[in-house]
Parts: C-alpha cells; structure tokens; sequence
C-alpha cells in the first residue's frame, strides 16, 4: 500500500542460491506469483541476475539456466500479468552473457547493473577510478536496446572506500553527472534506473565491507543526486506508453522494437504476416509472400523501394531494412501493399531524440547499426571504436600521444586526434576533418572512414 501511495515501482531480486536444480514448477514458484499478482501493482522481477558472473550460484550451465528462466517467465505469464521479467547482467565479464540470453519471447526487459569504484575487488594495484559508467552501460545497450527496454537495475558510486581510507567526494559527484546527463544525451531506450542506495561498510558482508554507496551518508552527494534528477527527463510516476500493432483489430505480440523517426513508424513485418497465417519466403534478400485476398504474389527487395503486387510495380515511401536479423517496414508502406488493416493502438509520440541509423550498404543482406555519432558543422562523425567493433577490427589507443590504431583486413591505419593525416601502408592520406574526441569517444568523419577503410556506409532513414 505504500508502494501504491507514492507510485513507485518495486524491483524485486530474486535469486536461485540453491542452483537451478531446485528450480521447479511448484507450489513455491506459483505461489509467490499468485502473491505478487494480489499486490496490484506493476513489478519488476530481476530473476537470476548476474548470471554471467562466476560469483553466482547459477553460472556455468547457460542451457540449464535458460530453460529455468523460461519456465519462470512462463509461470509469470499464466499467474502474474503485472510481472515485467528483467534479464540482469553484470557489465563484465562480457565475453559469456549472450551465451545467457533466454530470447526475445521470453524476456521483457533487459538489465545491467553497474557499479563505479577506486579500486576493483579491494585491491589497492587495480585501479578502477578512470572507468567511464557509460562506457560500462555501452555494451548491453548496443546488444540489446533494439528490442528491449533497458534498464539500469543496480548503479552505485562510491563516496569512500575502505581499501585507501579516503573519500571521492568531488569524483563521486563528476561520476554521477556523467551518467544521468549522458543519459539523457544518448541512452534513450534506458527507461529505467535504480541507484543502489546502500553504505556497504554496515550492510553488507564482512568480505564485502568495502565501499559506501549510501546518498543520504553525505549532503554533498544528496544534493548532486537530486540536481541530476531534476530534469523533466527523468520521470517521478509511472506512466503506461504501451503501443501494441493492430491486425485487422486484433493486438500483434510483438518480440521486438518499433523504430520511430518523427512522423515515421517502421513495423517488424514478420509477426503482421505471421497473425495471417503467411509465410515468406527470403532469399538474397528478396521476401516474398502470398494473400488470401491477392492472386499475385508481394515481392520485396531489401534497401530497394521497388516493389511488386500482383505483377504490378510500385514506389514505397521508405526501404525495407534489416535490423538484429528483422525486416523492417514502414507503416504507411505496410498499408498500402497488405489487403488488411494495419495500425497502432494509439497515436506515438516522438521525443527528445531523433532516429539515427547507418546501413552497411555493401554486405548482403544489409546491415543496420547504431553507432554514437554527432554532428560538427554539418558533417556526420559516428564513433570508430564502434565501427571497429562491427567489423571485428584491432583497435589500440595510446592517450599519452593521442593515437590510434585500427587493424582492419587492409592494414593498420594511424590516426591522431586533432590531426587530419593519416599513415597507411600506402603512405600519407588526407582526411576531410581531422578526429576529435568527445566525452571520451572518438569521432571519424563518416566519408573518411569509407574512404580509409574502403567500405560503404550510409546513413539510413
């Protein structure tokens, strides 16, 4: 009732310490969804979090933890509908957390929890001050941010820590505003955060007495926390912005993402077509397909808006596009070349940031990626780490000279921030602008890097 009163959110941690095996579907597990269904208000269930951790009790099987995640989830759906499961990582080890994810269908949001300290594990010789919380966040939300909501379900910066016996009063604060404001700046899809309110050195294990994270420990650190959240940004109730497709009336589940750009909506097509029993086919990507109502067939082309019905050419207003392995359309597209009707459940509103989209436009089928990206004096720059990482390029950078290296499949390339030459194995090149770096990522000009790299990439949409 409490909960209710305020309108908070409870998130609830609950963890299978005694391995998955004890993981059944039984009185205990339907009970305590019964329970939580009683409460009548929305909750968040951070089932098994940590997984990828070999600190956790559940870590080592990723097919046993999956399929007693499913089963969960499923319990969940039957009993408890007010129940949003969140799948919850720690930022690292990264190499094995997508070896945990359950699947689209079976998740509701995705989790990170993060957390910012001098020193790693209480060990005064791993440094960990310089750590960016951003940087921390980059992974899960690249992975995973076009088909989920993201949610910060643990972020905590240290304010003292034992392991020196000082306090980080100043880089607290400097750590605090560069992740709500960078938040705000180019994490859109996080929709939810939780600041791990707890001073460690009292409530926490003994092996783990080691850092205090408590806001209320310091008025310094109060006062920055309820500066960062003053924005209107940041939400102080809860509100329901569910948008769901409608099929000739009826809701579409959909696994997956809407992506708006302004007064455009691009719809995931396969679950429109799977509603009405259809079936495509895709080849070099080309779909095809078939309506009850159609003597002809639809004939799509990926990155193409030439389109055929019934034999019948036609101009769409948008490419078809892939994105995480889904075919994207545009709504208005969608309506003009299916014999049903197709909309939201209600009107999208556009806010804050715009739809920024780069399609890799020589690999077939094509490739839609996000990377971060500004705009200097008109001239779009994305970052080259996170085209490095596409391309599963070698990448170093030495701070103390400003230099990078990428090792590409055509050689290294030495690039210098605020210099617009460049050293290849064929000599000297000239970028239109030189690299900069900004809040700690380093920006190419996107004609450059096609030129260097001798790859194609394009903005989209």
């Amino acid at each position: 009732e409490e909960l209710k009163s305020v309108g908070a959110i409870p998130q609830i941690a609950w963890e299978p310490n005694d391995g998955l095996d004890a993981v059944q579907d039984d009185e205990y597990l339907r009970s305590f969804a019964k329970d939580a269904a009683a409460s009548n208000v929305p909750i968040f269930l951070r089932y098994g979090s940590e997984m990828n951790g070999n600190w956790s009790a559940y870590h080592g099987d990723p097919d046993k933890y999956i399929e007693k995640w499913r089963l969960v989830h499923q319990v969940m759906k039957e009993e408890a509908p007010n129940v949003a499961m969140v799948w919850t990582v720690f930022t690292f080890p990264q190499a094995n957390i997508k070896d945990y994810y359950p699947g689209d269908d079976y998740v509701d949001w995705v989790g990170v929890n993060i957390y910012n300290v001098v020193y790693h594990n209480n060990d005064i010789n791993d440094y960990a001050a310089d750590e960016d919380p951003l940087e921390l966040l980059d992974y899960v939300y690249q992975s995973f941010s076009d088909r989920k909501p993201i949610q910060i379900s643990e972020w905590g910066v240290t304010h003292y820590t034992v392991t020196d016996g000082n306090y980080y009063i100043d880089w607290a604060q400097d750590k605090m505003l560069r992740m709500y404001n960078g938040l705000m700046d180019r994490y859109p899809r996080v929709k939810s955060v939780y600041y791990f309110n707890v001073n460690n050195l009292a409530n926490a294990p003994v092996d783990r007495r080691i850092n205090n994270y408590s806001l209320t420990a310091n008025e310094v650190i109060l006062d920055t926390y309820k500066q960062v959240i003053s924005d209107d940004y940041y939400l102080s109730e809860f509100l329901d912005n569910t948008v769901d497709i409608m099929v000739e009336g009826k809701s579409v589940e959909l696994s997956s993402y809407l992506i708006v750009d302004g007064d455009k909506v691009y719809v995931p097509l396969g679950p429109v077509l799977e509603s009405q029993g259809i079936k495509p086919s895709f080849d070099l990507g080309k779909i095809e397909f078939k309506c009850k109502d159609y003597p002809g067939a639809v004939s799509l082309t990926i990155g193409t808006k030439e389109t055929t019905i019934n034999g019948e050419k036609i101009v769409l207003s948008s490419n078809p596009f892939i994105h995480q392995d889904r075919i994207y359309m545009n709504l208005s597209d969608l309506q003009i070349i299916l014999p049903y009707t197709v909309e939201l459940s209600r009107e999208v509103v556009y806010q804050k940031q715009p739809f920024q989209g780069f399609i890799v436009s020589d690999q077939e089928p094509l490739e839609i990626f996000y990377p971060k990206c500004i705009s200097l004096n008109g001239v779009t720059m994305i970052s080259i780490r996170d085209v490095a990482d596409l391309f599963a390029w070698r990448i170093k950078w030495n701070k103390d000279d400003n230099k990078l290296i990428i090792d590409s499949q055509i050689g290294e390339r030495h690039l210098t921030i605020g210099d617009s030459t460049v050293q290849t194995p064929n000599g000297i090149k000239e970028l239109s602008n030189a690299p900069i770096n900004h809040s700690g990522v380093t920006y190419v000009g996107i004609d450059d890097i096609n030129n260097l790299f001798e790859i194609s990439i394009e903005i989209v949409l």
